[in-house]
């Protein structure tokens, strides 16, 4: 039997691309593997290149699908045929730093065969802590729980094959797949281990093929929802139910990933998705008991919809009407216009993962800079964002992102945000 089952999907993947990827896997220095490549039949040019690679070594095992069906049927399939202790996954579009599986085993290995191995890639932040090797080395989530907030993505972890089985684990339809099936591992892993090293080269956007555009970030809440409808432990369902608030309020205020005709569809069902959980919220292991959140009636996330609608067609109509007297009365209408931008948020619910920073001078200097890098290394989970003139802006290091002082954007922030330094 393999000591590890690498499955790689193969879905519209360049020739150059998937040259890379198979080398990657196949040149590491380690005999126990065994590569499962899963195609479709409408990729011609990937089948011949993996028809070559397979008469070369017996390691590269290759199955294709009867018809396109996404990456989750695909991983589905290689799980079944997989036969080794260790099941790693792979987008054809990425590739295995040298020397991974090596280090992948030696850790494994040195922590006891834990059922649940989480290592970094080349899109991780390596400044979070949370892959730290230090005591204990073996734990469950409960010894570190910020491990919930990591990326979900099943490249970057390494799942014994008995955990996978224990739990009935496959992947849903869709393409936000590796939420229900990481964060259900996650939280049911019984040893849990993590390695401080770059194990997978992640290939820029826009490539893979199969990462979502357009609508297909509505996905995003079907998974969350079958997420909820599985047997999670109890003491989980809560800090899962603040994770959900925060990656839907990430996906609805990035600008570019939602098409506008899909904003008012996105933030109606992902109400209706937290009504639907909500009982689920309150005193949890990360908060120590000590803050409760009260439940808010589905009846109060109806209206709040139903209001934020009205106060868009509100602020557009009015835009309209004001239009011919801004020339001449421009910046007291900004001003006007900024404030009641500002107190409309103040009635949204405020952004528990936001901290905004609001330094005197509008640098990035002093007690304020000092803070805002403590917070992005102890809570990886915040966004921060710097409220600085452009003037500034060359002073910024990549984390935060600056919004300039009185604009929309700044009010907004202000009205949400739950931390703010100054």
């Amino acid at each position: 039997m393999p000591r590890f089952s690498v499955i790689m999907t193969v879905h519209r993947a360049p020739a150059e691309q998937l040259h890379a990827a198979l080398t990657s896997v196949l040149g590491q220095r380690f005999a126990g593997l065994e590569l499962i490549a899963v195609d479709d039949p409408a990729d011609s040019e990937a089948d011949a290149v993996l028809r070559g690679y397979a008469a070369a070594d017996r390691r590269l095992v290759r199955l294709r699908l009867p018809c396109p069906a996404g990456p989750g049927a695909a991983r589905n399939a290689g799980l079944d045929r997989a036969r080794g202790a260790y099941v790693l996954f792979l987008d054809a579009a990425d590739t295995l730093a040298p020397g991974a599986l090596p280090a992948i085993d030696a850790r494994l290995r040195a922590t006891g065969d834990p059922q649940l191995l989480l290592f970094r890639d080349t899109a991780t932040d390596p400044d979070t802590g949370l892959y730290s090797e230090q005591p204990p080395e073996v734990m469950t989530l409960a010894g570190r729980p910020g491990l919930l907030w990591l990326d979900p993505a099943v490249h970057a972890r390494a799942h014994r094959r008995d955990l996978i089985d224990r739990l009935g684990l496959r992947f849903p339809p869709g393409h936000y797949t590796d939420l229900p099936f990481s964060q259900r591992a996650l939280t049911a892993a019984g040893s849990i281990a993590v390695l401080d090293r770059s194990c997978v080269r992640r290939a820029p956007f826009p490539a893979p093929a199969h990462r979502p555009t357009g609508r297909a970030h509505l996905d995003l809440l079907r998974q969350y929802d079958r997420l909820f409808a599985q047997p999670l432990p109890a003491r989980w369902r809560a800090p899962l139910y603040q994770r959900m608030l925060a990656d839907l309020g990430r996906l609805h205020q990035r600008p570019g990933l939602l098409p506008p005709a899909a904003r008012a569809e996105f933030f109606r069902h992902a109400a209706a998705l937290g009504a639907r959980h909500r009982t689920t919220s309150g005193a949890t292991p990360l908060t120590d008991g000590r803050h409760r959140v009260r439940p808010a009636p589905a009846r109060w996330l109806r209206a709040g919809a139903a209001f934020a609608a009205r106060a868009r067609l509100t602020t557009r109509r009015a835009a309209r009407a004001l239009a011919p007297h801004l020339r001449t009365h421009g910046r007291w209408l900004r001003a006007a216009a900024l404030r009641l931008h500002y107190r409309l948020h103040l009635h949204r619910p405020l952004l528990t993962d936001l901290a905004v920073f609001l330094p005197a001078t509008g640098g990035f200097t002093g007690h304020p800079a000092a803070l805002e890098a403590k917070v992005r290394a102890l809570a990886p989970h915040l966004r921060t964002v710097w409220i600085a003139g452009p003037e500034h802006a060359r002073h910024l290091p990549d984390g935060p992102r600056r919004l300039p002082p009185h604009s929309p954007a700044a009010a907004r922030a202000l009205a949400r945000a739950r931390y703010l330094v100054s």
